[in-house]
């Protein structure tokens, strides 16, 4: 799908470069201001592809990607301080290889949905990552002094996971294991520590 995207897109800015030169050449305004709209939407279509590349397509949160380009600098080292929590879906395998793809999925979703309301609902500044299929990262940063108290803020929400039972459209009912490990980062630490 990005490819054929990227493809028609460069096709697009080829063709658009080719007549714009027509156009400058013979002087040609109204031409030339029919092709500036074609770029100003070809620059929307190249951010969106941009945006899509960061993001998972199941969950909707970040990538692993995003971590590497956009959150860490150049080598690999943090760029501000905060706090990272590591999430694991224990049971999310097993429930993949039970139940399928679509309840595990939804298992995901429901999670990600979940913890990003609490965040949101305590003002946290927070980026959250599919880190890979079962575990996710919460980045926290800008940390004032009322929300220092972030670890047990944390502990009660991987209590409030853990205690949900969620029931499928078939009616089977499954009730999933987390486990959330915490720990702080410092600006310009490798992020290989932690």
């Amino acid at each position: 799908r990005y490819m054929n995207s990227i493809m028609n897109n460069v096709s697009e800015l080829k063709e658009d470069t080719k007549n714009a030169k027509n156009a400058i050449l013979n002087k040609d305004l109204s031409s030339l201001s029919d092709i500036y709209k074609k770029m100003i939407h070809l620059e929307k279509e190249v951010k969106k592809l941009n945006d899509e590349l960061f993001i998972d397509e199941t969950t909707k949160v970040f990538n692993k990607k995003w971590i590497y380009k956009i959150f860490l600098n150049d080598n690999a080292l943090f760029q501000q301080n905060g706090i990272c929590i590591l999430i694991d879906v224990i049971d999310h395998n097993y429930i993949q290889n039970e139940y399928g793809d679509l309840l595990a999925n939804n298992l995901l979703i429901f999670a990600t949905k979940f913890i990003k309301q609490k965040l949101k609902d305590e003002d946290f500044d927070y980026d959250m990552v599919r880190y890979n299929e079962n575990k996710f990262l919460i980045f926290i940063q800008n940390l004032t002094e009322e929300k220092k108290d972030v670890i047990n803020f944390i502990l009660n929400l991987e209590q409030l996971l853990s205690n949900t039972t969620l029931k499928s459209n078939s009616g089977l009912f499954i009730k999933a294991k987390y486990e959330f490990k915490i720990c702080s980062f410092k600006i310009n630490q490798d992020s290989k520590e932690i």
